[in-house]
């Protein structure tokens, strides 16, 4: 078992633990001044989520406390932790054989019609299947064990909601009380935008509060289809629907009142009349009927349409009393972002960007940064040459934090304000060079010196033999390793 030294508990809690690489390639744990403060003895360790971090020995992966000491066994094919306020969960995978499931064994394994085996087994009694667990560290609960074949994924981080000492966790509510999990009744849909859930209820949905109890009468189901009146004509909407070979799928929900929402927001009603367009040149009928996407935008009274119209694509602002909305002054701050994290509203044009950009430049991605609402992310393509260029755009100001002269940027996690560069766009992935730098300041926190270089600070160097990898402080570009 693993033993912390040269620092009391006390004092490694209040102090940011990266890790350590030794010269024979050993892992251990260092403050940010490189002080070692536990002994290297992983081949792989990540930084602490909370008071926890996966390590890695002979080839599995377990977790350590910040004391150094094993919190669960290296017996894992991969763990992932999640930080659910001031507690941690540990999202566990190991393979096993369930060799007793008779009727999955291959028969002939060996068998081929091209011939050539020497594998004369009659049967591969070899069933592999996936084990999952959850686990709350604190104190080493497992709340969540199932089996699923090794290619699916039943838990994904990014999906794990958590609210009032609550965890959402694939339709399945708990409760996290005095380092307990307790598992809660019901089928939950999700967390609607003013924190309430969406309890299903046979083959409709409740909201509750989070004491769990029905908040008001309202009963929630989804329909196939919703009938609106447009102008003056009656439009029908799909729920799902094909629209020009693509998949349409609307979030809608009505209520026993036949009153019609865009799921997660079920306090605005969506209009069931809608007004003309607010030029002749388009027709509302037409927006309706093309839409690609219908939105919610939260704390307003406006819903947010994508509509392909004669391959022209816009987006069209709709008032929840059926009017349509042109004042951009009313609507600047509205931020519509996809699942992947791009911005889809406002343009390009509304932000201002398309005034500075190069002539023949294809705008790819624009995403939101953390460190200022204004600043916005700005990647695509410069042609002739088909060059990747990335810049940061200041939407108050009109102008570019970052020029558009980087081959790549991305967002540190745990510092915003810092952002690894490419400058080169060099295509073989050993040479590419990454470097740090801060947009408050401006400064270069590191030059590109680094062929790899993750968003929690992990870098590497290429060798001649393989990858050498290690932490680096972002905000100091201290290295931590023994040289």
């Amino acid at each position: 078992m693993s033993q912390a030294f040269m620092a009391t508990a006390q004092q490694l809690q209040a102090e940011t633990l990266y890790p350590w690489k030794s010269k024979s390639g050993l892992i251990g744990y260092c403050n940010q001044d490189g002080q070692l403060k536990i002994q290297p003895q992983f081949e792989n360790a990540s930084l602490f989520t909370n008071q926890f971090a996966v390590i890695e020995k002979d080839g599995h992966k377990g977790v350590i406390s910040r004391e150094g000491l094993i919190t669960l066994d290296c017996l894992y094919e991969e763990v992932q932790l999640v930080a659910v306020g001031d507690e941690t969960l540990a999202i566990s995978r190991r393979r096993y054989n369930a060799w007793w499931k008779v009727n999955h064994w291959k028969l002939f394994p060996g068998f081929s019609i091209m011939g050539g085996t020497n594998d004369k087994r009659f049967f591969e009694t070899e069933v592999t299947r996936m084990r999952w667990e959850v686990t709350l560290l604190s104190n080493k609960k497992i709340f969540i064990s199932s089996t699923y074949r090794p290619n699916e994924y039943p838990y994904d981080t990014s999906n794990i909601q958590y609210f009032n000492r609550k965890i959402l966790i694939n339709e399945q509510l708990y409760l996290i009380d005095k380092g307990h999990v307790k598992q809660l009744s019901g089928v939950f849909k999700g967390i609607l935008t003013d924190s309430t859930l969406l309890r299903k209820k046979g083959n409709s949905y409740q909201i509750i509060g989070s004491d769990l109890k029905p908040q008001g009468n309202a009963i929630f189901k989804v329909p196939e289809q919703i009938t609106i009146k447009v102008s003056d004509n009656i439009q029908e909407l799909k729920t799902t629907n094909v629209i020009s070979g693509v998949k349409v799928k609307f979030d809608f929900m009505e209520d026993q009142h036949a009153q019609i929402f865009v799921y997660p927001d079920l306090k605005k009603i969506f209009p069931g009349q809608i007004e003309k367009y607010l030029n002749d040149k388009t027709d509302a009928t037409e927006i309706i009927r093309n839409a690609q996407m219908i939105c919610s935008v939260p704390n307003t009274d406006y819903f947010l349409i994508y509509s392909i119209i004669n391959n022209l694509k816009g987006f069209y602002i709709l008032h929840q009393n059926g009017s349509w909305e042109s004042d951009s002054r009313k609507t600047k701050d509205f931020i519509i972002r996809s699942n992947s994290g791009n911005v889809l509203y406002p343009s390009i044009h509304d932000l201002g960007i398309d005034a500075v950009l190069p002539k023949n430049f294809a705008v790819k991605r624009i995403e939101r940064t953390m460190s200022n609402k204004n600043w916005f992310y700005v990647s695509g393509m410069s042609k002739p040459e088909v060059l990747p260029l990335s810049g940061i755009f200041d939407s108050a100001n009109k102008r570019w934090v970052l020029p558009l002269a980087y081959s790549s940027l991305a967002e540190m996690k745990a510092h915003p304000y810092i952002w690894k560069f490419e400058q080169e766009n060099e295509k073989d992935y050993k040479k590419k060079k990454y470097g740090l730098i801060n947009l408050h300041t401006g400064k270069i926190i590191v030059p590109p010196i680094y062929n790899t270089l993750n968003t929690d600070g992990k870098a590497g160097i290429y060798g001649t033999d393989k990858l050498n990898e290690f932490y680096i402080n972002p905000v100091t570009g201290k290295e931590y390793r023994e040289l």
